[in-house]
């Protein structure tokens, strides 16, 4: 009877064992097939993203609603087949586990905790209607830069203006670089112009600035990775300490300049360029602070041409005639 017993017990053990095996077996499978489907998703929509990083001002918004609404199909049609293995936070959730379970480090996860509701917070507020108009926004090669927010903020420890920005179609941010960001901004005065063709229009001056180099603050070139339903293909992060405009600026022509990597050592330069921004009130210092360049003096259309400068209209109208001329 004790043999039978005995018997009994190890067949029990073993099959219990075998069971435990098939389910793990079973766990692998399934994680496997949702790492594949989830792969499958990714690339084609950052094929989509690619394409529409090209798209005209006039109807991004629109393509790119229509990729996102497409992608987040994908993604809600996948955690229905894998609602445990996709749980919502389930990425940070998983990293927190670890670190009080001492097999993380408690302070990165904490840097990670911040990041990720960095993302969630753009998603929500910008990519899951993709409703929004940039700020302003430019494309070069493939790769298309927006800056969504513009405020005024101590990120950082810093004072000056925090820029976010998406951007699409970019390489693995070890492959890119932004050198440089360079404006020239024109400031008006009170004091009007007496003569010429801006007479009784404000005398101006104009003011040059280099900020370089010029990749984010942060920027996290992956979040697909951390949020399922976030686009691949799309990049985010943001600035700070960007300075603020003189009291009295009123417009500023931008480019960034910057280059591409490719796994060969290529190097594909970036040029971007914004012409007549007009700069928000919210952007600027307040009137005789730290901002304003108090050594600014104003200076007549006349006196600016004598120093080599060209003026806005007059390079205005340069652009239609190249453009016109064009056009025949």
């Amino acid at each position: 009877m004790k043999n039978l017993l005995a018997f009994v017990l190890a067949l029990l053990a073993i099959v219990g064992g075998a069971l435990v095996m098939v389910f793990q077996q079973k766990d692998r499978a399934d994680q496997y097939d949702l790492e594949r489907e989830l792969v499958t998703i990714q690339r084609d929509t950052a094929r989509q993203i690619a394409l529409i990083a090209h798209s005209p001002e006039a109807t991004i918004a629109y393509d790119r609603q229509q990729v996102v609404r497409k992608h987040v199909e994908a993604i809600d049609a996948l955690r229905k087949r894998y609602p445990e293995a996709m749980q919502d936070d389930a990425f940070i959730n998983r990293m927190e586990e670890k670190a009080k379970e001492g097999a993380k480090d408690k302070a990165k996860t904490a840097e990670y905790r911040a990041r990720y509701d960095y993302v969630k917070e753009m998603w929500a507020n910008y990519l899951k209607d993709s409703k929004f108009k940039p700020v302003f926004a430019a494309e070069e090669h493939g790769v298309r830069f927006e800056v969504v927010s513009i405020k005024k903020s101590n990120d950082g420890g810093n004072e000056g203006l925090r820029w976010d920005v998406l951007i699409y179609g970019a390489p693995p941010k070890d492959q890119l670089s932004f050198n440089n960001f360079h404006l020239d901004t024109w400031v008006e005065f009170a004091d009007k112009e007496t003569s010429g063709k801006r007479k009784g229009q404000p005398k101006r001056a104009a003011y040059k600035a280099d900020l370089q180099p010029f990749l984010p603050y942060v920027l996290v070139d992956k979040p697909w990775e951390w949020l399922p339903e976030w686009p691949a293909g799309v990049m985010v992060g943001y600035y700070v300490g960007i300075p603020l405009w003189d009291s009295r600026a009123k417009r500023t022509d931008m480019s960034l300049e910057g280059g591409m990597r490719t796994m060969g050592g290529t190097i594909i330069p970036i040029s971007m360029k914004w012409k007549r921004t007009t700069i928000e009130e919210s952007w600027k210092g307040t009137p005789g602070g730290k901002w304003d360049d108090a050594n600014m003096v104003p200076l007549s259309d006349d006196d600016l041409k004598e120093q080599g400068v060209t003026l806005p209209e007059e390079e205005d109208a340069a652009d239609a005639a190249a453009a016109a001329k064009k056009d025949k």
